[in-house]
């Protein structure tokens, strides 16, 4: 980890942690004014705008009640299933894309000074996966999400050779190395061709590392694990990778209710209930708080 922090800037690490904090918390409100805050103190960081991106799109999903892993693991969600869109207002994408559109083009700005910068790589990627998901979670527009998403991959992949030890570049090559492992063999040719390297049991390892290890990325993975885990009917660990994030994030009830749908699969009809109690408990006391 002392040989992660040496590549990042220490300031923008402890701001962009804070963030993820505010996330995973639902604490949308804190997230964006730590955002706004970090963009005030470092206008040229890239840092600040695309972890505001990233704030609105998480917000959006919770407020659409759209997080669950439920609604992910569904084999439908990949489809063209029309309940799986998510109309947007046009504000709210107008918004989400002008800041991450800041934080792409000061990401590329440092990297025309200096092509191994590692924040610079490392935000640029962040940029093209906020845009990436945008397109795949509310759009479904799949193409043009694979594109962004490729981005992200040559971004990170690029300041995973660079930086062999940086555990936070790993996480979208590893879900890349799952997903091309995974895909029907008729289509793994282009992936092949498009030079990715599929290997589910690979990516699931590299992963596994990330939460374990790295310190910006690791519950994006712990909730990545988790969709894979509950896609191949894992349910154990899935269940694992969940109560991590419950220890980490208290307040998160939609980690809680995964857990209560994940014991449901599992047959565990009474930790199903309790944990969807404490649910129940939790709002009651904030609504008489």
């Amino acid at each position: 980890l002392a040989a992660q922090a040496q590549q990042f800037p220490a300031d923008s690490v402890k701001r962009a942690r804070a963030v993820m904090d505010a996330i995973f918390s639902l604490d949308h409100a804190a997230g964006e004014k730590l955002c706004r805050d970090w963009i005030a103190a470092a206008p040229d960081d890239p840092g600040g705008y695309v972890y505001l991106a990233r704030t609105k799109w998480s917000e959006e999903l919770s407020t659409r009640r759209a997080l669950s892993l439920e609604r992910y693991a569904s084999p439908e969600f990949f489809s063209d299933d029309e309940r799986y869109r998510l109309p947007v207002p046009p504000a709210t994408v107008d918004s989400f894309r002008s800041f991450n559109a800041a934080g792409i083009t000061r990401a590329k700005t440092m990297l025309a000074r200096n092509p191994r910068d590692a924040w610079a790589l490392f935000t640029l990627g962040v940029g093209f996966q906020n845009e990436a998901t945008l397109e795949a979670t509310f759009l479904h527009n799949w193409w043009t999400a694979f594109r962004q998403g490729t981005g992200a991959y040559r971004a990170h992949a690029q300041l995973r050779d660079f930086h062999p030890g940086l555990l936070d570049a790993r996480l979208v090559p590893s879900v890349y190395r799952y997903v091309a492992g995974t895909v029907p063999w008729r289509v793994r040719w282009l992936a092949a061709l498009l030079g990715f390297r599929g290997s589910a049991e690979g990516g699931r390892k590299d992963l596994e590392e990330v939460a374990m290890k790295a310190q910006l990325t690791n519950d994006d993975a712990r909730t990545v694990l988790a969709l894979i885990y509950a896609r191949e009917r894992n349910f154990g660990d899935a269940g694992r990778h969940l109560a991590d994030l419950r220890r980490r994030f208290p307040r998160n009830y939609i980690v809680h209710l995964d857990l209560g749908s994940i014991a449901m699969q599992m047959r565990n009809y009474d930790d199903a209930s309790r944990l969807f109690r404490e649910i129940l408990t939790a709002i009651e006391k904030k609504q008489n708080g």
